[in-house]
């Protein structure tokens, strides 16, 4: 019998749940996640995504502008 492990962030998104739900349902559990939630706001080239004290920092592309972003533990995000 195989037995499949999988965390709540990937059954919900596996099911089809926003990126917004899963961030406020889940908590954000790794950088892929963050990268997803940042697409899913409507940024590109999403990269750099660091873990930092109070959730989440990376840079995005925005309007063909480079911006700086904080996503806090709670899948809010914030330009700096």
């Amino acid at each position: 019998m195989n037995i499949i492990k999988m965390s709540t962030l990937g059954l919900l998104v596996l099911l089809g749940a926003s990126s917004v739900a899963v961030a406020q349902t889940a908590g954000i559990a790794d950088a892929g996640s963050v990268k997803i939630l940042i697409e899913s706001d409507g940024y590109t080239g999403v990269q750099n995504v660091l873990k930092s004290k109070t959730g989440w920092t990376a840079d995005a592309m925005e309007s063909g502008k480079s911006v700086k972003l904080t996503v806090d533990l709670q899948g809010g995000i914030a330009k700096n």
